[in-house]
């Protein structure tokens, strides 16, 4: 990556996202579709050739968008909300993601004749919403405010936490070694120690510092500080292999209870905006049409059985641990998409076994752009479909639910 391609790539990047941005705001349409279509209408895939000097740093710096967004997410949830949550989201989060790994992993051995490493992780690459993606999406529609809004954005993050658990099972089918108790232990325990260290130490100190630096009245100060530990424990989750997005995520929630809260979200905006759009693009550029194409009928069998397990799984999970029925059912329809992590585990799937007869990557890339493309017209419909459901439905099943 040499300085000039760098530079040519992002001021061509941020002209495209620029224009597909008001493109989308003249036609009401959500800005992640416009910069995911751009990217594939720039991609090398489309056209024989690329547009950009080197594809690879776009994967980089689409990487501090993940960054930022998470960081920004977390600066919504405090503590004391996330303790609240979490009698719906993790039950919710561990149902979907086991019955999704269980759906994926049927269809790839009985429908599709794959085999049991690439079945597996088909089942992984599906069993993660994407909390990226719901994110930016929910922001574009200013829908913040409503009540299953934060269970949607909790059940993804934890969803996040159990693929990596879930991946950690099934790597050693794709190394021929079977389960290894070893890795799942050292995996696990990995886990556990970044959630305890990320936690206890950023609880006890993050927010004291803020508040000392805050005295100075240096907004400059303020932002670096917290922006420099959201980075490194970000590049802590990376050594440990789990996800940018998580260590980002659980910075932010440790900045969303300190006293400068209002002022970190006020100053990270401007900057999530810019690389969330960059990382929009960057997955359009992954896009290859014409593989996209040939593999069809897997693309559309994948997307339906994420599209009505996701929903179905969400909805039932989030009645089960005590949600009222419409925002049970707003569940189902915000989390029924896959994304980012998807892209991961087929990535990882690919640089194990090096199979390059499973087409898994690029059916798994345009699974997410269609329940990506989906995702905005659900998460509207899910309103009146909820509305509908309370009306139609029995007062004493109502009550009881």
């Amino acid at each position: 990556m040499t300085e000039g391609a760098f530079f040519q790539d992002l001021a061509l990047l941020m002209a495209v996202a620029g224009l597909a941005s008001v493109v989308c705001s003249r036609l009401k349409w959500p800005k992640a579709l416009g910069y995911i279509l751009a990217g594939v209408l720039m991609s090398r895939h489309t056209w024989g050739g690329s547009f950009l000097a080197d594809e690879s740093s776009v994967q980089t710096i689409g990487q501090l968008g993940v960054v930022f967004l998470m960081f920004a997410m977390g600066l919504d949830f405090s503590p004391s909300q996330m303790k609240k949550l979490g009698r719906v989201t993790f039950p919710t989060a561990i149902w979907d993601t086991f019955v999704m790994v269980w759906l994926g992993y049927t269809v790839g051995r009985n429908c599709f004749g794959w085999g049991v490493a690439p079945s597996l992780f088909l089942g992984a690459a599906i069993c993660d919403s994407a909390t990226t993606l719901l994110a930016k999406i929910i922001g574009e529609m200013r829908w913040e405010d409503r009540p299953f809004v934060k269970y949607v954005l909790g059940t993804s993050v934890c969803e996040d936490i159990v693929t990596v658990v879930i991946l950690a099972v099934i790597t050693g089918f794709a190394t021929g070694q079977g389960v290894s108790v070893g890795a799942v232990s050292l995996s696990l325990g990995g886990l556990l120690m970044f959630f305890l260290g990320t936690l206890v130490f950023g609880f006890v100190l993050i927010p004291r510092l803020l508040k000392s630096i805050a005295k100075f009245g240096d907004d400059e100060t303020l932002i670096l500080t917290v922006l420099g530990c959201c980075f490194f424990v970000s590049y802590i989750a990376y050594i440990f292999n789990f996800s940018l997005a998580l260590g980002a995520f659980l910075v932010g929630v440790i900045g969303a209870s300190s006293d400068v809260h209002h002022r970190l979200v006020r100053f990270v905006e401007p900057l999530k905006s810019m690389f969330a759009a960059v990382f929009f693009v960057s997955i359009g550029l992954l896009v290859d049409p014409v593989q996209c194409c040939a593999n069809l009928p897997y693309v559309l069998v994948i997307s339906l059985v994420v599209v009505v397990g996701k929903l179905l799984n969400c909805t039932l999970a989030a009645l089960v641990a005590g949600q009222e029925l419409k925002s049970a059912v707003q569940m189902g329809f915000g989390l029924a998409q896959i994304g980012e992590f998807a892209f991961l585990v087929a990535m990882l799937y690919v640089s194990l076994t090096g199979d390059a007869a499973t087409p898994m990557y690029q059916i798994v890339v345009a699974v997410s752009i269609v329940t990506t493309l989906l995702n905005p017209l659900m998460i509207r419909l899910s309103d009146p479909v909820g509305d509908w459901l309370e009306r139609v439905c029995p007062k004493k099943v109502a009550a009881g639910l």
